[in-house]
Parts: C-alpha cells; sequence; structure tokens
C-alpha cells in the first residue's frame, strides 16, 4: 500500500532525473544538429601521378591530364640524370590533391660544374685544399723552378675555366 508520504518522494525521484536529462538531451542534440552539424564527406581527391624522369613538358601535359597544374619549377645539379628531366616531386606520387592544385617539381641541371680555382704562386698544399674544396680532383707534377719553390706554377685547366664535376 501506498500512503501519502510516499507520493512527494516519489515525484521527486522521478522528476529530478527528468528535469536533468530532458534539457542534456535538448543540449546534445542543438550542438550536434545546429551548431556543429556533421559534414559531407569529400570525394576522393587526385592521385598525383610519379613525374621522376620525364621532361618538363612532359610533366606538364600528364598533370593538365589529370586535372592538375605545374606550380614550381626548379633546377638543380645531378651527379646522374640528365639534364631537364624531373628529378624530384612536391607533392610525392600518390598523394591526394583537389582538382587545379599546383605541383612543384624540380629539373636536372645535369651534372654539376665549377670554375677552377686560381691557385697560381700559393703554396702547394693549400692550393691542393682550395682544389679539391672546389670539387675538383687533384695531380701533382712537380717541376724544378729556383724562384717558385714549393708553389704553384701552371694549373690545367687554366684558372677561370668551368668545368663539368667530377674533373681533374
Amino acid at each position: 500500500t501506498t500512503t501519502k508520504s510516499d507520493g512527494p518522494w516519489r515525484k521527486l525521484l522521478i522528476g529530478i532525473p527528468l528535469a536533468l536529462i530532458v534539457p542534456l538531451a535538448i543540449g546534445y542534440l542543438v550542438a550536434i544538429l545546429l551548431i556543429f552539424p556533421a559534414r559531407e564527406v569529400a570525394a576522393a581527391g587526385i592521385a598525383v601521378p610519379d613525374l621522376t624522369g620525364r621532361s618538363e613538358a612532359d610533366a606538364q601535359r600528364e598533370l593538365r591530364a589529370v586535372g592538375l597544374a605545374l606550380l614550381d619549377v626548379t633546377e638543380q645539379p645531378h651527379p646522374e640524370i640528365s639534364a631537364g628531366r624531373v628529378i624530384a616531386q612536391s607533392p610525392l606520387p600518390g598523394q591526394q590533391l583537389r582538382t587545379g592544385a599546383g605541383v612543384r617539381v624540380a629539373i636536372s641541371a645535369g651534372r654539376p660544374r665549377a670554375i677552377v680555382p686560381n691557385v697560381l704562386g700559393f703554396m702547394a698544399e693549400r692550393a691542393q685544399s682550395m682544389v679539391q674544396r672546389s670539387g675538383f680532383k687533384v695531380t701533382t707534377v712537380t717541376e724544378e723552378n729556383p724562384s717558385a719553390v714549393g708553389r704553384v706554377i701552371r694549373s690545367d685547366p687554366r684558372p677561370g675555366e668551368e668545368r663539368e664535376l667530377p674533373a681533374t
């Protein structure tokens, strides 16, 4: 049997949780539906093709064919890949981009080149060090010259000439 005294407690036991849950549920629904609605799922992007080894013109054509653009081209020397060929790219092959996005490439400028330093008159050891730091290999030929003992009197190739590296 229930008594009159059970009535107010029962109302409180049911009313308090409802008073807490209903506003929480309404707040949750407002948040997910109005404040933070679900985003539309984006369609898959365009996979960046592998451009390595292609000419700049071929790379540009391939990018255009898939809906991308050639954004930036830089030249860098490469010891093995011939001049005019793609040696690097960003983004990497397979990464996804939006239509019309750009791809940067580095094109080989061919083998590195250096100018023969002028070491005439320098002591042989110092001259050898300078020439090696410029990227050249050094061979030394000793000649007698009483006015320039231990100094460089000649170089071949001549100072100021540009050579493809590695060179002697």
